[in-house]
């Protein structure tokens, strides 16, 4: 007799994005208790806000509105750090931390720039 096969359930459309960012998935997965389910529909939700908070830092840095920038930077890095995309919270940080160097109108000094590089890709 032909020993069963356990289907393997259908891939969800967050899956390829997921794999492709630097996520530790262990400590994600502590985060939510062990829970795939809960850890699956964060990473849904982390995926639409951050390509959304994404466009509108590179918005901001665009305009060179500082603040702002900051604000959605900060915003993005609590959901970074929560799904264990450590790399990009620290990117977040750096990108913070180099927003709050700059005088309001002024050209991106090439520290928040490559910041604002290395979030963005």
């Amino acid at each position: 007799a032909a020993a069963a096969v356990a289907a393997k359930p259908a891939a969800t459309p967050y899956e390829p994005a997921v794999a492709s960012l630097p996520v530790n998935r262990s400590e994600a997965l502590s985060n939510v208790g062990g829970d795939e389910k809960i850890l699956r529909r964060l990473f849904e939700k982390f995926l639409t806000r951050a390509t959304s908070h994404m466009a509108i830092i590179e918005q901001k840095f665009d305009k060179h509105e500082w603040e702002a920038l900051k604000r959605e930077a900060h915003a993005l890095k609590g959901p970074s750090d929560s799904i264990g995309a450590s790399t990009l919270k620290q990117y977040l940080d750096a990108l913070k931390t180099a927003a709050g160097e700059e005088p309001a109108g002024t050209n991106p000094s090439a520290r928040l720039r490559e910041a604002f590089e290395t979030a963005r890709t």
